[in-house]
């Protein structure tokens, strides 16, 4: 209908026509800063302290020498002379990164009561990104050359609120910390752009030709995301420290605590293409601004609205499986005891109790849920042995876990640029069991100097790895956990003050 066409018209010629990076001078870099803060004595032993801060600043940064590659090894290794280039591109990319923050707060001290502080942190930074490759891509003609360009605006922010406390326990001479803390982070990325062609040149009767193609088989055609993120993020914690004496009366310690912690996400993304009518690439040439320019209706000389031609038109395409929300619930308690067991060696060990629930769901009702629910017990042991009374032997042994992202664990897809391989969550990702084992050799020669090596193994289960698919076009990047890793290394390290070699070096050190 005429309503219909003219609806169209106008939506395809609302969005901005700059698909392509323009050519601009950089200022300098720059940033500023303004911080107060004050101690205010309330009555004979209390006192009110406050700190607040502002900040602000922005930078660039280019490179136009970038080398972006791609091969595959088309048989085993030992029987293969070279690698298949499949894309080999030169990159150019630029970027404007502002940033601002500020954060406040105030606490009360009373050596009685403790101290109480309530604090508030805002920060907000937004990154403007230009991008341009070109170059050699195997699913093309030899003599054509592929070209992408993509224009990016990601602008992040944080909210954070926080309720701590410190305070002295009439029993046993204990000590109780809390902390509360709530933070809101937010990503938006609107009208991230991507735009791809090839061109070949010809040469007919002595005269060169280039001939522009954009087939949407190879690679997307014009693409518009507006893409944005929601994090929150409870949590709570209480420690409660309690001194005592051993059997031998040396000063130790039990420590017993409790978190509690919620992270929700909520991840959303619209895309819009574009689709040709009456344009094609051959007719814009180098432009993309021209092509752009031939949006909507450009020939509306019948009455009749379905005669109408049209130019590119924008749809959306729905995508419900690049839309997903998480949830990371965790309850936790630990024991801990810091306690000397001879006048030369020390412990410090304990357990931590970990129950977690994690859950990546993907807007498409077809698509696996991603689900974590495990309870784990990680002890940590550690003793310290005196050599001399500046010389230590630690020796380690610690049990952690590792668990994928949402990102991760959520079956969504996305790529940098036209031409990249897509990556892909996995949604049967299991979290990664560590082992860590470390001995450490030091000596304190001096205040601020020492010399100590130290030696670690650390045993993986379940580790989760890239991989790459080449059954899917294009090629996919995913993530999957494989049955085992190890890593071992050995750690060296010395810092030494200059002043005794050379004496007017006396204020520094290597």
């Amino acid at each position: 209908t005429r309503e219909e066409a003219l609806l169209l018209d106008r939506i395809s010629k609302d969005f901005s026509n700059v698909m392509s990076p323009i050519a601009a001078d950089a200022p300098v870099n720059q940033s500023f800063s303004l911080a107060t803060g004050n101690q205010i004595e309330v009555g004979n032993n209390s006192a009110v302290g406050y700190l607040a801060s502002l900040t602000w600043g922005q930078s660039y940064s280019f490179y136009d020498n970038g080398e972006v590659g791609r091969w595959n090894l088309a048989g085993p290794f030992d029987e293969v002379e070279a690698r298949d280039p499949q894309r080999r591109f030169t990159d150019s990319k630029a970027s404007r990164e502002v940033s601002w923050g500020g954060m406040a707060r105030v606490a009360y001290k009373n050596p009685s009561f403790g101290h109480i502080s309530a604090s508030y942190m805002r920060t907000q930074g937004a990154e403007s990104n230009a991008r341009s490759l070109s170059g050699f891509w195997s699913d093309l003609p030899s003599s054509a050359t592929f070209e992408t360009r993509v224009l990016g605006w990601v602008e992040r922010s944080m909210n954070s609120y926080q309720l701590e406390g410190q305070h002295k326990l009439p029993f046993l001479s204990s000590e109780l910390e809390w902390r509360s803390s709530y933070a809101i982070n937010e990503q938006d990325e609107p009208d991230l752009r991507y735009f791809s062609n090839h061109f070949t040149e010809r040469t007919r009767n002595g005269e060169t030709q280039v001939i522009y193609q954009s087939p949407a088989s190879l690679y997307p055609p014009p693409i518009r995301y507006y893409r944005n993120l929601e994090e929150k993020t409870f949590a709570n914690n209480v420690d409660l420290s309690i001194p005592f004496s051993n059997w031998s009366g040396a000063k130790s310690k039990l420590k017993l605590g409790v978190q509690l912690s919620d992270i929700d996400r909520d991840y959303g993304q619209r895309r819009f293409e574009y689709e040709e009518d009456g344009i094609s690439y051959r007719q814009y040439g180098p432009d993309v601004n021209a092509y752009f320019a031939q949006a909507g209706i450009i020939d509306s000389a019948s009455a009749d609205p379905s005669r109408w031609i049209f130019g590119n038109v924008i749809t959306e395409v729905k995508s419900p499986k690049n839309n997903f929300t998480g949830t990371q619930n965790t309850l936790a308690g630990y024991a801990m005891l810091d306690m000397p067991v001879t006048r030369k060696l020390r412990f410090i060990g304990g357990v931590r109790v970990e129950e977690t629930e994690m859950l990546g769901i993907s807007g498409d009702a077809d698509q696996p849920e991603g689900r974590l629910q495990n309870t784990d017990w990680l002890p940590s042991a550690n003793l310290v042995y005196q050599l001399g009374s500046r010389m230590n032997v630690r020796l380690a042994y610690t049990h952690t876990i590792a668990r994928p992202t949402f990102r991760e664990l959520a079956p969504y897809t996305n790529f940098e640029f036209a031409g990249d391989y897509l990556f892909e969550g996995n949604a049967n990702l299991k979290r990664t069991l560590i082992r860590n084992y470390d001995v450490r050799w030091e000596w304190f020669l001096n205040p601020g100097e020492i010399i100590a090596v130290s030696g670690f193994y650390k045993d993986f289960e379940n580790p989760i790895e890239r991989y790459q698919d080449n059954s899917v076009p294009n090629g996919l990047l995913s993530v999957q956990n494989v049955e085992s890793a190890r890593i071992y290394g050995v750690e060296l390290e010395v810092r030494k003050q200059l002043g005794e070699l050379i004496s007017p070096l006396r204020n520094f050190s290597i």
